[in-house]
């Protein structure tokens, strides 16, 4: 029940133009569902948990928020679910609390790649798949702790991430003659961890969430980067990149 005067919560979210790190091709584009790649999820699941102002210590037990972030043309919709169906939903600040907030891209959840999910959704398992094509990229909040705007609506600001290393390849001509080089075999080859842990409350510096891989088990020693019968051609006039 809002206040008073009201003071809504309303989002905005950043993806930086120049990533730390990118895996698939998922960016701010993907996350609004903007793009024209529409097998991809769009939009993001976020939560918010109270956090004392004088101790600043955030009470994981029970979440004050726990929904979707979904574009809407012009601004993001937070969105509850209510009787299996998703509706927008006006979310108001808690009168003598600050919030903190964790938020990751949805695709990495509906594509299977997020298990062990703990209850309050801020730690989970990842685990890279083994066809490269099918591989899923995972966007992910640093913990993000906002303080109400006690002149009227706050604006919580989310910065996200890209969490996995997006492996990129050159070809380049010796000569310049006007050959074609083409290639069917790709193949990225060591000690892989398949699975990481991700926990987005660590106190990482700067502020950043992470994968911690797990070593002991799950390791993958080759990647395919070409299923069978792909190939990539390349005239030697030019460079080209994949």
């Amino acid at each position: 029940t809002p206040d008073f005067y009201g003071k809504a919560i309303v989002f905005d979210t950043y993806i930086g133009k120049n990533p730390i790190t990118k895996a698939q091709n998922y960016g701010a584009d993907q996350l609004k569902g903007t793009d024209s790649q529409s097998n991809l999820t769009p939009g993001a699941q976020i939560c918010a948990f109270y956090q004392n102002p004088s101790t600043n210590k955030v009470d994981y037990s029970s979440a004050y928020m726990d929904g979707h972030l979904i574009w809407k043309g012009t601004a993001w919709a937070y969105q509850t679910q209510n009787n299996g169906n998703w509706a927008d939903e006006e979310t108001y600040w808690p009168i003598g609390y600050n919030l903190a907030f964790v938020a990751y891209s949805l695709n990495a959840e509906t594509e299977g790649a997020i298990t062990n999910q703990s209850a309050d959704k801020t730690q989970f398992n990842f685990t890279v798949k083994d066809a490269v094509a099918s591989q899923t990229d995972l966007l992910a909040t640093p913990l993000t702790p906002v303080s109400e705007n006690p002149n009227g609506d706050t604006q919580v600001n989310l910065q996200f991430y890209h969490l996995l290393s997006r492996v990129g390849f050159k070809v380049l001509a010796t000569n310049a003659t006007n050959a074609t080089i083409s290639i069917s075999s790709v193949k990225l080859c060591g000690a892989f961890p398949r699975v990481g842990y991700v926990d987005l409350t660590s106190k990482v510096e700067p502020a950043r969430p992470e994968i911690v891989p797990n070593t002991s088990s799950n390791i993958a020693t080759e990647y395919n980067l070409f299923a069978s019968g792909e190939s990539f051609s390349v005239m030697t006039s030019a460079c080209a990149t994949t």
